[in-house]
């Protein structure tokens, strides 16, 4: 198991203990499919990528899940 497939489900997992359904309710108004979505604000979001740092393996990881909230910047 490479370390980006390690920490993907740590991110994802602390993504989706964020999220909220008001969150995602938002994001619906503004044209976003949140089916795929976990409803985290920008400013739960900047932090972690910040704390992440880059990183192009977890990126990519992240990307390919297909989340809304997957990417910090896109492949």
């Amino acid at each position: 198991m490479s370390e980006a497939d390690a920490n993907i489900d740590a991110v994802v997992a602390e993504l989706k203990s964020l999220g909220s359904a008001e969150n995602r309710a938002g994001m619906g108004r503004f044209g976003i499919e949140t089916s795929k979505a976990f409803g985290v604000s920008m400013a739960q979001l900047r932090p972690i990528a910040k704390r992440l740092g880059r990183n192009q393996p977890l990126s990519l990881a992240l990307w390919s899940t297909g989340f809304h909230e997957r990417a910090f910047s896109p492949p």
